[in-house]
């Protein structure tokens, strides 16, 4: 795991972010970081508070999204817009975030989302492959919302996937994209879901695949593999061993 180094007292912080663990992480981050807090927005499928400090907490829907979530989506996408190169992003990422964090390319309805991710899934599609095919039907996901906003975005991530790829964990909102729009049209195809009308949206933009390093940092702060070995370290005396 990285290091990672909390922000300047001087710098104005602001939160975004989605998952099911999500809430608990914007908790931790409020005791750490209290008012220098100024803003900000969480989708969660459940809401324990309405206001975590000036964070406000939004409820969203898991495993398929609904009007309430792009809504709440579409919220936290302008409020990143509005930041400039002084403010400082921390994105709180966890499991469930590619449904509380959705928010289609114009033309994509969200029950042609919701369909089309169900049939995925019934198909027997992988979660690299479903969320390869959502980073390229989102406005957001794939690096979209970092390449959204002028701020230095620090994101925080709490993995569920194996190998912990930062580009399938909540579909990488924050991580340039190493799936194209080709790879979408081959997943959509090979399920015989691909229609002209999803070619048309996955053509009509790619997704970034560089972001700027120096402003853009993204973190695995807790996963599976992360737990085992802390588990390991514990104990040690009875030599564990990791099996995969």
């Amino acid at each position: 795991m990285q290091s990672v180094v909390l922000p300047k007292t001087d710098q104005p912080v602001f939160v975004v972010g989605a998952g099911k663990a999500t809430f608990g992480m914007a908790m931790a981050l409020q005791r750490r970081l209290g008012q220098r807090i100024i803003g900000g927005y969480i989708n969660v499928p459940v809401v324990l508070r309405k206001r975590i400090g000036n964070i406000v907490v939004q409820k969203a829907c898991h495993p398929f999204p609904d009007a309430a979530t792009i809504a709440a989506s579409r919220r936290i996408h302008e409020y990143v817009q509005t930041l400039t190169q002084d403010d400082l992003l921390i994105c709180l990422w966890s499991g469930g975030g590619s449904s509380l964090f959705t928010l289609p390319r114009p033309g994509l309805t969200l029950q042609h989302q919701v369909d089309l991710s169900n049939k995925l899934m019934r198909a027997g599609a992988n979660i690299i492959e479903l969320n390869t095919v959502r980073k390229h039907l989102s406005q957001v996901k794939g690096g979209q919302l970092a390449a959204a906003t002028k701020a230095k975005v620090m994101s925080l991530v709490i993995s569920d996937v194996t190998g912990d790829r930062l580009d399938i964990i909540a579909s990488g909102p924050t991580v340039a994209d190493p799936t194209t729009k080709h790879h979408a049209i081959r997943i959509l195809k090979k399920y015989h879901l691909l229609t002209s009308h999803l070619r048309k949206i996955i053509f009509s933009v790619e997704t970034p695949k560089q972001l700027d390093s120096k402003r853009i940092s993204n973190y695995v702060i807790g996963s599976n593999r992360l737990a085992l070995e802390k588990i390991c370290q514990t104990a040690k005396t009875y030599h564990p061993k990791i099996l995969t």
